[in-house]
């Protein structure tokens, strides 16, 4: 009897599987890592158009505060002149405010010259003939004398700038166009005694014929010599108070 032999197949090796090795990061590389900076989220860059500046337009300058303020004076020889009660010289140029303007003009031939002006928006240049704006029809007599007495004493009076010197007193029929005049006095003593320094006190007009009694007190100041209504030649008495 015949025994049937079976082969079994041998088994099919098996493939080996190889797991792979875990590898922990270093403590280096952690750190590397930690210290590394994140990458920043980029943002869209917004691009705004290039705006031109707006054209202001062209402001005009200002009109100057100030202006300049002449005279011409005829006849040629003026003393001064007065702007607003401020003295000053006829042949400087002035530098004044718009508005309106007092003038005097204090000439030695005539009474002093008034008028106003008033000044807007430019320069000015004042002319004035004093022959034709300035009537000289009537005159005054003046009288002058010392309080107190002396013949020791010498007075130097001027009218408008022109001198007199007097020497002897009262003095008699010293004539002036009616009008108002800038008169100043000064006093000087005849002897060379250095202890004696006389001054003037005052000058006080008393004018006849219902002229105003008009006092100056120190040596300079303005006085109008004559009435309103007075005729064509007054008789003004000047009174001269000195001290010592």
């Amino acid at each position: 009897e015949k025994k049937t032999i079976t082969e079994e197949p041998a088994e099919e090796p098996k493939p080996t599987v190889t797991k792979p090795v875990e590898t922990k990061p270093t403590e280096t590389a952690t750190k590397e890592a930690e210290e590394k900076p994140k990458e920043t989220e980029k943002k869209p860059v917004v691009v705004i158009p290039e705006q031109k500046p707006k054209e202001e337009p062209k402001k005009e300058p200002p009109p100057p505060s100030e202006f300049a303020l002449a005279f011409d004076v005829k006849p040629g020889s003026a003393a001064g002149v007065f702007i607003n009660g401020s003295e000053g010289a006829v042949d400087s140029t002035y530098k004044v405010k718009p508005g309106s303007y007092n003038i005097a003009i204090v000439h030695p031939e005539y009474p002093i010259y008034k008028n106003q002006v008033r000044i807007s928006d430019s320069d000015m240049k004042l002319s004035f003939d004093l022959s034709k704006v300035v009537p000289i029809s009537d005159s005054v007599s003046m009288q002058i004398s010392l309080n107190p007495p002396s013949d020791q004493h010498i007075i130097e009076l001027s009218f408008n700038g022109r001198r007199h010197t007097l020497l002897e007193f009262p003095v008699w029929n010293m004539m002036k166009p009616k009008g108002e005049w800038l008169i100043e006095a000064g006093i000087f003593g005849i002897t060379q005694d250095k202890q004696k320094k006389p001054k003037i006190d005052s000058l006080v007009v008393f004018p006849y014929g219902g002229g105003t009694h008009a006092v100056i007190n120190g040596t300079r100041g303005r006085v109008a010599l004559g009435s309103a209504q007075g005729g064509k030649v007054e008789s003004v008495p000047l009174l001269i108070f000195w001290s010592e």
